[in-house]
């Protein structure tokens, strides 16, 4: 008998490397499956979120009113955070979130943005004694005309699924 022909029969040392080798492989091709179907579910649920994404912003620009000003983004490329403060109803008590953030400790201005949004209007504005009829009147109705195009954003679906 050669040699060739001794390394392939059963049991010889030849056969056991092919066998590891295949059980090597077979084990890498399992690998390389489960990390193929983890990516694509990863990449199926990324297209998920930007077609929820997608889906948020037509609705928006289809519905809020045309005075209402849209963020593309953050306005600093060095942002890292947006602080969300809501304003209307709020309007008092604004000045005490703002300058809080401007005393952060170890974060540049350039590194977070405020963004203020009209909210939930309070009561109708009540008349100053110094203030003229025409200005009160005007304020009254500054407030309806909040009230209303505020009911319209108000209107935005709980849910885009």
């Amino acid at each position: 008998m050669n040699n060739i022909e001794s390394k392939n029969e059963p049991g010889s040392e030849a056969q056991s490397d092919v066998q590891a080798w295949q059980a090597n492989i077979d084990n890498l091709n399992n690998k390389l499956s489960d990390l193929s179907r983890k990516n694509i579910s990863a990449e199926d649920q990324r297209v998920k979120d930007l077609e929820k994404e997608k889906n948020i912003n037509k609705y928006l620009i289809e519905n809020l009113p045309d005075s209402e000003e849209r963020l593309v983004g953050p306005m600093d490329p060095n942002c890292e955070v947006s602080v969300v403060i809501p304003v209307y109803g709020e309007r008092d008590f604004f000045f005490r979130p703002l300058e809080s953030l401007t005393e952060q400790k170890g974060m540049k201005a350039d590194q977070f943005e405020a963004i203020f949004v009209v909210n939930n209007p309070g009561t109708e504005p009540v008349r100053e004694a110094e203030e003229t009829e025409d200005d009160y009147q005007r304020k009254v109705e500054h407030f309806h005309k909040a009230v209303l195009e505020n009911q319209e954003t108000i209107n935005i679906p709980a849910s885009f699924n």
